[in-house]
């Protein structure tokens, strides 16, 4: 009897960490990543800035959707990391980071395949300092989701939403055009 009771602990035990390595667990770690700086001071005329700002996102390519009283710029979100993954059975976790952002950690459990979307968008304001000083302000806003595939037939069916953070590589970026802008004219 009690040789019985061995066993079917013994089977329930591989039947559940066979369940376990099999089923797939989305899980997902937030990045740790300091907020960068977004504040600079040019010793610029706010006007010359704002030409410069403007330069920046019609050189780059990048949509505006909203510009108001010449002090603040909007960006429409761009698509700025689109990353395939292929098949994945044990979930480990991989890091979803590049040199713009850092969007954590994510498992996606047992994949067939994955996919990663990272989207940006860009606020800038100006803020006059003096008649030769100009505050700049960048805030990047970096949104993703990994998305996951359990088949070759469904399509994605598993998602995650991502948390990302800038590194401030894009802020810095855009400090060094604009005052490059400033000093070599247009």
């Amino acid at each position: 009897m009690e040789e019985e009771q061995i066993m079917k602990r013994l089977f329930s035990g591989m039947f559940l960490v066979t369940f376990l390595l099999f089923a797939g667990c989305v899980s997902y770690q937030l990045p740790v990543v300091e907020k960068p700086i977004n504040e600079f001071e040019i010793n610029v005329p706010v006007k010359t800035v704002w030409k410069a700002v403007i330069c920046y996102f019609s050189d780059k390519n990048i949509p505006i959707e909203n510009i108001v009283d010449s002090l603040f710029i909007k960006t429409k979100k761009i698509n700025v990391v689109s990353l395939s993954g292929g098949l994945d059975m044990f979930g480990r976790k991989f890091s979803v980071k590049n040199k713009w952002c850092d969007c954590g950690k994510v498992g996606m459990g047992n994949v067939f395949s994955s996919k990663t979307q990272v989207f940006l968008a860009y606020s800038v304001y100006l803020e006059e300092i003096t008649s030769s000083k100009t505050k700049l302000i960048i805030n990047t806003f970096f949104t993703g989701i990994k998305l996951g595939s359990e088949n070759a037939y469904t399509g994605y069916d598993k998602s995650v939403q991502l948390t990302c953070i800038s590194t401030g590589v894009v802020e810095m970026n855009i400090v060094k055009y604009v005052r490059n802008k400033c000093k070599t004219g247009f």
